[in-house]
């Protein structure tokens, strides 16, 4: 296996072992979620699970069937995805900041409730809570898609040497021996 395929290996594999993890935390925050849906969960687990199937496909291709069609193909699904999760990152910031007076109700009524603090106090801090909620989202969600545009090149790089190389393999003369071809001196 050469270093290009080990990095990508790799990469597929973190890539799979962490949408599994995130896919599991989202199952396990809807259940505990403050806020209602609003479509947030149920995008983030279609994402996540399309993110599985790609990254499964993606071991399958690096691991076992290494050709430069499958690999091209690899590197579709990866920008495909990117689009995907692009979307979703964007749906989720609009939705956010759309519904923002629920979160703030929702939050100041667990506060209060909890805490019996005061209500500017716990407003205050509150929508402290949700700009940095958002600027977290935002941050990490930019980082994430300039993580995938990289991994997709990487991808889409690693595909092309793949078929230069399968090209270069294919084009290589061979002697094919004819009867009477050993006979000339």
């Amino acid at each position: 296996m050469t270093p290009a395929e080990v990095t990508a290996a790799l990469s597929t594999t973190k890539l799979l072992i962490s949408s599994s993890l995130c896919l599991l935390n989202i199952v396990q925050i809807i259940g505990n979620a403050p806020l209602y849906d609003k479509g947030i969960y149920t995008v983030a687990i279609v994402v996540d699970t399309l993110l599985c199937l790609v990254a499964s496909f993606g071991l399958f291709v690096i691991f076992l069937a290494k050709t430069a069609y499958l690999l091209r193909l690899y590197s579709r699904f990866i920008y495909a995805y990117l689009i995907i999760r692009t979307l979703s990152f964007l749906y989720t910031i609009i939705v956010l900041a759309s519904y923002k007076s629920d979160y703030m109700d929702s939050c100041v009524q667990i506060n209060e409730s909890r805490h019996g603090a005061d209500h500017n106090e716990t407003t205050y801090f509150c929508n402290i809570g949700y700009f940095g909620m958002l600027l977290a989202l935002i941050l990490t969600g930019v980082f994430t898609i300039i993580l995938m545009i990289y991994y997709a090149m990487v991808i889409n790089a690693y595909s092309k040497r793949r078929e230069i190389k399968e090209e270069e393999n294919e084009s290589s003369s061979e002697v094919i021996e004819t009867p009477g071809s050993m006979d000339r001196p």
